[in-house]
């Protein structure tokens, strides 16, 4: 039975060519979107796994509006993290974090002693370890 399906497949194919084609076509590109949104979704939700709380970490934007329109910026100022605290009741903890992306030397007394490499993280405060190794990771 299975081989008188194929030799149908086979000659149904072999007669209609261009519509064979748009078909397989159609199927093939329509099955590789489906696994890269499937792909995407994995990995959206694969972020802060690691953690028993990772379902109540949140990340802090700073939204600017311009005449160009809304834009929104993964950075705020340095002491919004106490204020953030003592606002809002419901905030357990803050971490804070600076990502830096060129070349740093350090000085001592005038004197470059120390070359810094290039993507590297200033951590401030309580800051999960697991995000430090993903963040690295994805640098």
């Amino acid at each position: 039975m299975l081989k008188n399906y194929l030799t149908i497949a086979i000659r149904y194919i072999a007669r209609h060519k261009v519509y064979s084609f748009i078909n397989i076509a159609g199927l093939a590109i329509g099955m590789a979107c489906c696994a890269l949104i499937l792909l995407y979704v994995q990995h959206e939700l694969s972020y802060n796994t690691c953690h028993s709380k990772g379902d109540r970490t949140y990340k802090i934007l700073r939204q600017v509006d311009a005449n160009e329109g809304r834009t929104f910026y993964p950075s705020v100022s340095g002491p919004f993290a106490p204020e953030f605290l003592k606002d809002l009741p419901e905030v357990e903890t803050v971490a804070r974090m600076a990502g830096y992306n060129s070349t740093f030397w350090a000085k001592y007394q005038n004197k470059p002693f120390y070359h810094i490499p290039e993507h590297f993280f200033v951590l401030i405060q309580n800051f999960l370890m697991c995000s430090i190794f993903r963040l690295l990771q994805a640098t």
